[in-house]
């Protein structure tokens, strides 16, 4: 993925610009341990090319809902980056048991909208929302 077009050393206004990211961003990153800079010019950090993969695949992540620390897990900050397949198998899971339950909200939400009851709270299935609604609230509170 590295953009041969790009010189070999880039300082850190460079990657910036070509990354669309802010230099105090990728100053972080570099804290968090996600990337590693090769030097200094004058005041400025350095970096190689390849620099440009690994915050692609940070932003990829991101978009992905990764955490910093997943992300860190991914092995993004090794020498030659290697995806780990495990943590991503868990993270579409997550994703999908997320897009399982905005699909039943939506539904319980459609039903609302279009309630044959004058009042939504003479509804039987009005009330099974509520009650599930609770119940789901009482579980995450129990999580913490």
């Amino acid at each position: 993925m590295t953009d041969i077009k790009q010189p070999i050393e880039m300082d850190i206004t460079e990657v910036a610009k070509a990354t669309g990211l802010a230099s105090s961003a990728i100053r972080y990153y570099e804290k968090k341990g996600l990337i590693n800079s090769i030097g200094r010019k004058g005041l400025k950090r350095v970096y190689h090319r390849d620099i440009l993969s690994r915050l692609a695949l940070i932003s990829l992540a991101q978009q992905a809902h990764f955490s910093l620390d997943e992300i860190a897990q991914l092995s993004c900050n090794q020498k030659i980056p290697s995806i780990d397949r495990t943590i991503v198998h868990l993270k579409i899971e997550e994703i999908d048991n997320k897009i399982n339950e905005l699909k039943r909200l939506k539904k319980g939400l459609e039903h609302i909208q279009t309630c044959p009851e004058e009042n939504h709270f003479q509804c039987n299935r009005f009330q099974k929302i509520l009650a599930l609604s609770l119940k789901k609230n009482k579980k995450r509170i129990n999580k913490k």
